[in-house]
C-alpha cells in the first residue's frame, strides 16, 4: 500500500499522549490538498489513541499501521475506525495488513475534520476494552478525488466503507 513507502520514507512524528477520545485527538499535519504523515506511536492495555485528519475536499484516504516490535509476526492485532466530526462511525478495519493489522481505505465524501481511532482487537466500540500493548507506525495519505481520480473509485471499492475484512 501507498502507506509502506511513507513508513518507510518519513521520520515519524512522536504521539503525544493524552489522545485517549476525539477531542484530545492528536493532529495530522497537511500541506493544503494532500497529506502524508507517519506516527510513531504506543498501545496500552485499555489504550485508544485518536489523530484529527482535517480534509479540504472529497478525498481517497489510505491509513496502514505497521508493528515493528520484535516479536511474533501476528502476535499484535490493532483495530482502526474513522469518524466524522459528529463521532459517526464512517470506516472500519481489523486484520487487513500484514497478519493481524489493519489498514483502512477510505472515501471520504464531504470536507470536513475526521478522527481516527487506533485500538486493540475486539474493542469494537473503541472505549479501550482490549489488552494489546506494542508499538506502531501509522501512515495517513491522501488523494484529492478531482473527476479523474474518481475513475479509481471502482478499484478501491471493496476496501471503502464500513467494513470488516479478514
Amino acid at each position: 500500500m501507498l502507506g509502506l513507502a511513507s513508513a518507510c520514507a518519513l521520520a515519524g512524528i512522536d504521539e503525544v499522549e493524552p489522545n485517549d477520545d476525539p477531542s484530545m485527538a492528536q493532529l495530522v499535519p497537511s500541506n493544503g490538498a494532500f497529506i502524508s504523515a507517519s506516527f510513531e506511536g504506543a498501545l496500552s492495555p485499555g489504550d485508544v489513541d485518536y489523530y484529527q485528519v482535517n480534509l479540504i475536499g472529497t478525498d481517497l484516504l489510505f491509513v496502514d499501521i505497521f508493528d515493528f516490535t520484535p516479536a511474533v509476526f501476528d502476535d499484535n492485532d490493532s483495530i482502526l475506525g474513522l469518524f466524522d466530526e459528529n463521532g459517526v462511525l464512517v470506516a472500519f478495519n481489523d486484520n487487513a495488513a500484514f497478519g493481524t493489522l489493519s489498514a483502512l481505505v477510505a472515501i471520504v465524501p464531504t470536507p470536513g475534520s475526521y478522527f481516527l481511532a487506533v485500538s486493540g482487537a475486539g474493542d469494537v466500540n473503541f472505549v479501550g476494552d482490549h489488552d494489546q500493548s506494542f508499538d506502531y507506525v501509522l501512515t495517513f495519505n491522501t488523494i484529492p478525488a478531482p473527476s479523474t481520480v474518481l475513475l479509481l473509485v471502482p478499484t478501491f471499492a471493496p476496501f471503502a466503507g464500513r467494513r470488516r475484512l479478514g
